[in-house]
This record gives structure tokens, C-alpha cells and sequence, in this order.
């Protein structure tokens, strides 16, 4: 019922673990440098990007086959005598124009850069200084 004190402590012929040879402050370092990984993508996430990756190839196909049938068209009426050579070319000209503009994204405002404050720079580096 009493244990002897003496078998609490390491058995005799086994060694006791070694002590770390890293210090704490090194191991919170690196604990604080390791970053954590951005969340795996869900199967709905997956399959959205999937199904707008397939709408797009379609709707880009079907913009496309609009292209030709409008360019087709107006190939048989500039062969029938309706349009002349440059109001083909410019009929042409605005199919083109219409589709490549549905295809761009809009541009969006650029801002201005700031105004420097040159005054803060030394006359040293601005005059003989070496880049």
C-alpha cells in the first residue's frame, strides 16, 4: 500500500529526458513568425467559380456567333447592292466596335499624386547625388 519512495523517481537504468536546448523567448518568437493558412475553399465556392467559368465561355461563344451572323448579313446585303464599299467598311467598322466595347471593362477614375514637399529633401542628394 505504501509505494517506495525511491520508485516515484526515474527507473535505474533509464535516462531522464533531455532539457530543451531552445529557450522560451526563441520558441515565442517563433510562434509569433508563423502565420497562419488562408481557409480552404468550399465545395459551393468551387462550384460557383466553376458554373461563372461556364458562363462566361458561353456567353462569350454566343457573342461571338452574333458577331459573324451580323458580319454574314451584312456581307449578302453589301453583295445585293445595298451598301457600297465604304458604307460597308463602316457598317464593319461599327460591329466591331459594338462588340470589342461589351468585352472592356469600364476604366475607372485615376487620382492625381500628391504634391512633394522637395523642401524636405537635403539640396546634397538632389544635386550631385548618385542613384
Amino acid at each position: 500500500m505504501f509505494r517506495d519512495p525511491i520508485s516515484l523517481q526515474t527507473p535505474i537504468g533509464k535516462k531522464p529526458p533531455k532539457p530543451s536546448s531552445l529557450s522560451q523567448d526563441s520558441i515565442a518568437k517563433a510562434k509569433g513568425r508563423i502565420q497562419k493558412l488562408t481557409p480552404k475553399r468550399s465545395l459551393n465556392d468551387m462550384l460557383f467559380d466553376i458554373q461563372k467559368a461556364n458562363l462566361d465561355a458561353v456567353n462569350a461563344r454566343s457573342r461571338d456567333e452574333m458577331k459573324l451572323k451580323k458580319r454574314q448579313c451584312l456581307l449578302e446585303e453589301f453583295k445585293a447592292g445595298i451598301w457600297d464599299a465604304a458604307e460597308y467598311r463602316k457598317q464593319l467598322d461599327r460591329i466591331e466596335d459594338d462588340s470589342s466595347s461589351s468585352k472592356r471593362p469600364a476604366k475607372q477614375a485615376r487620382y492625381q499624386s500628391p504634391d512633394w514637399d522637395l523642401s524636405a529633401f537635403s539640396t546634397d542628394e538632389l544635386d550631385g547625388g548618385s542613384f
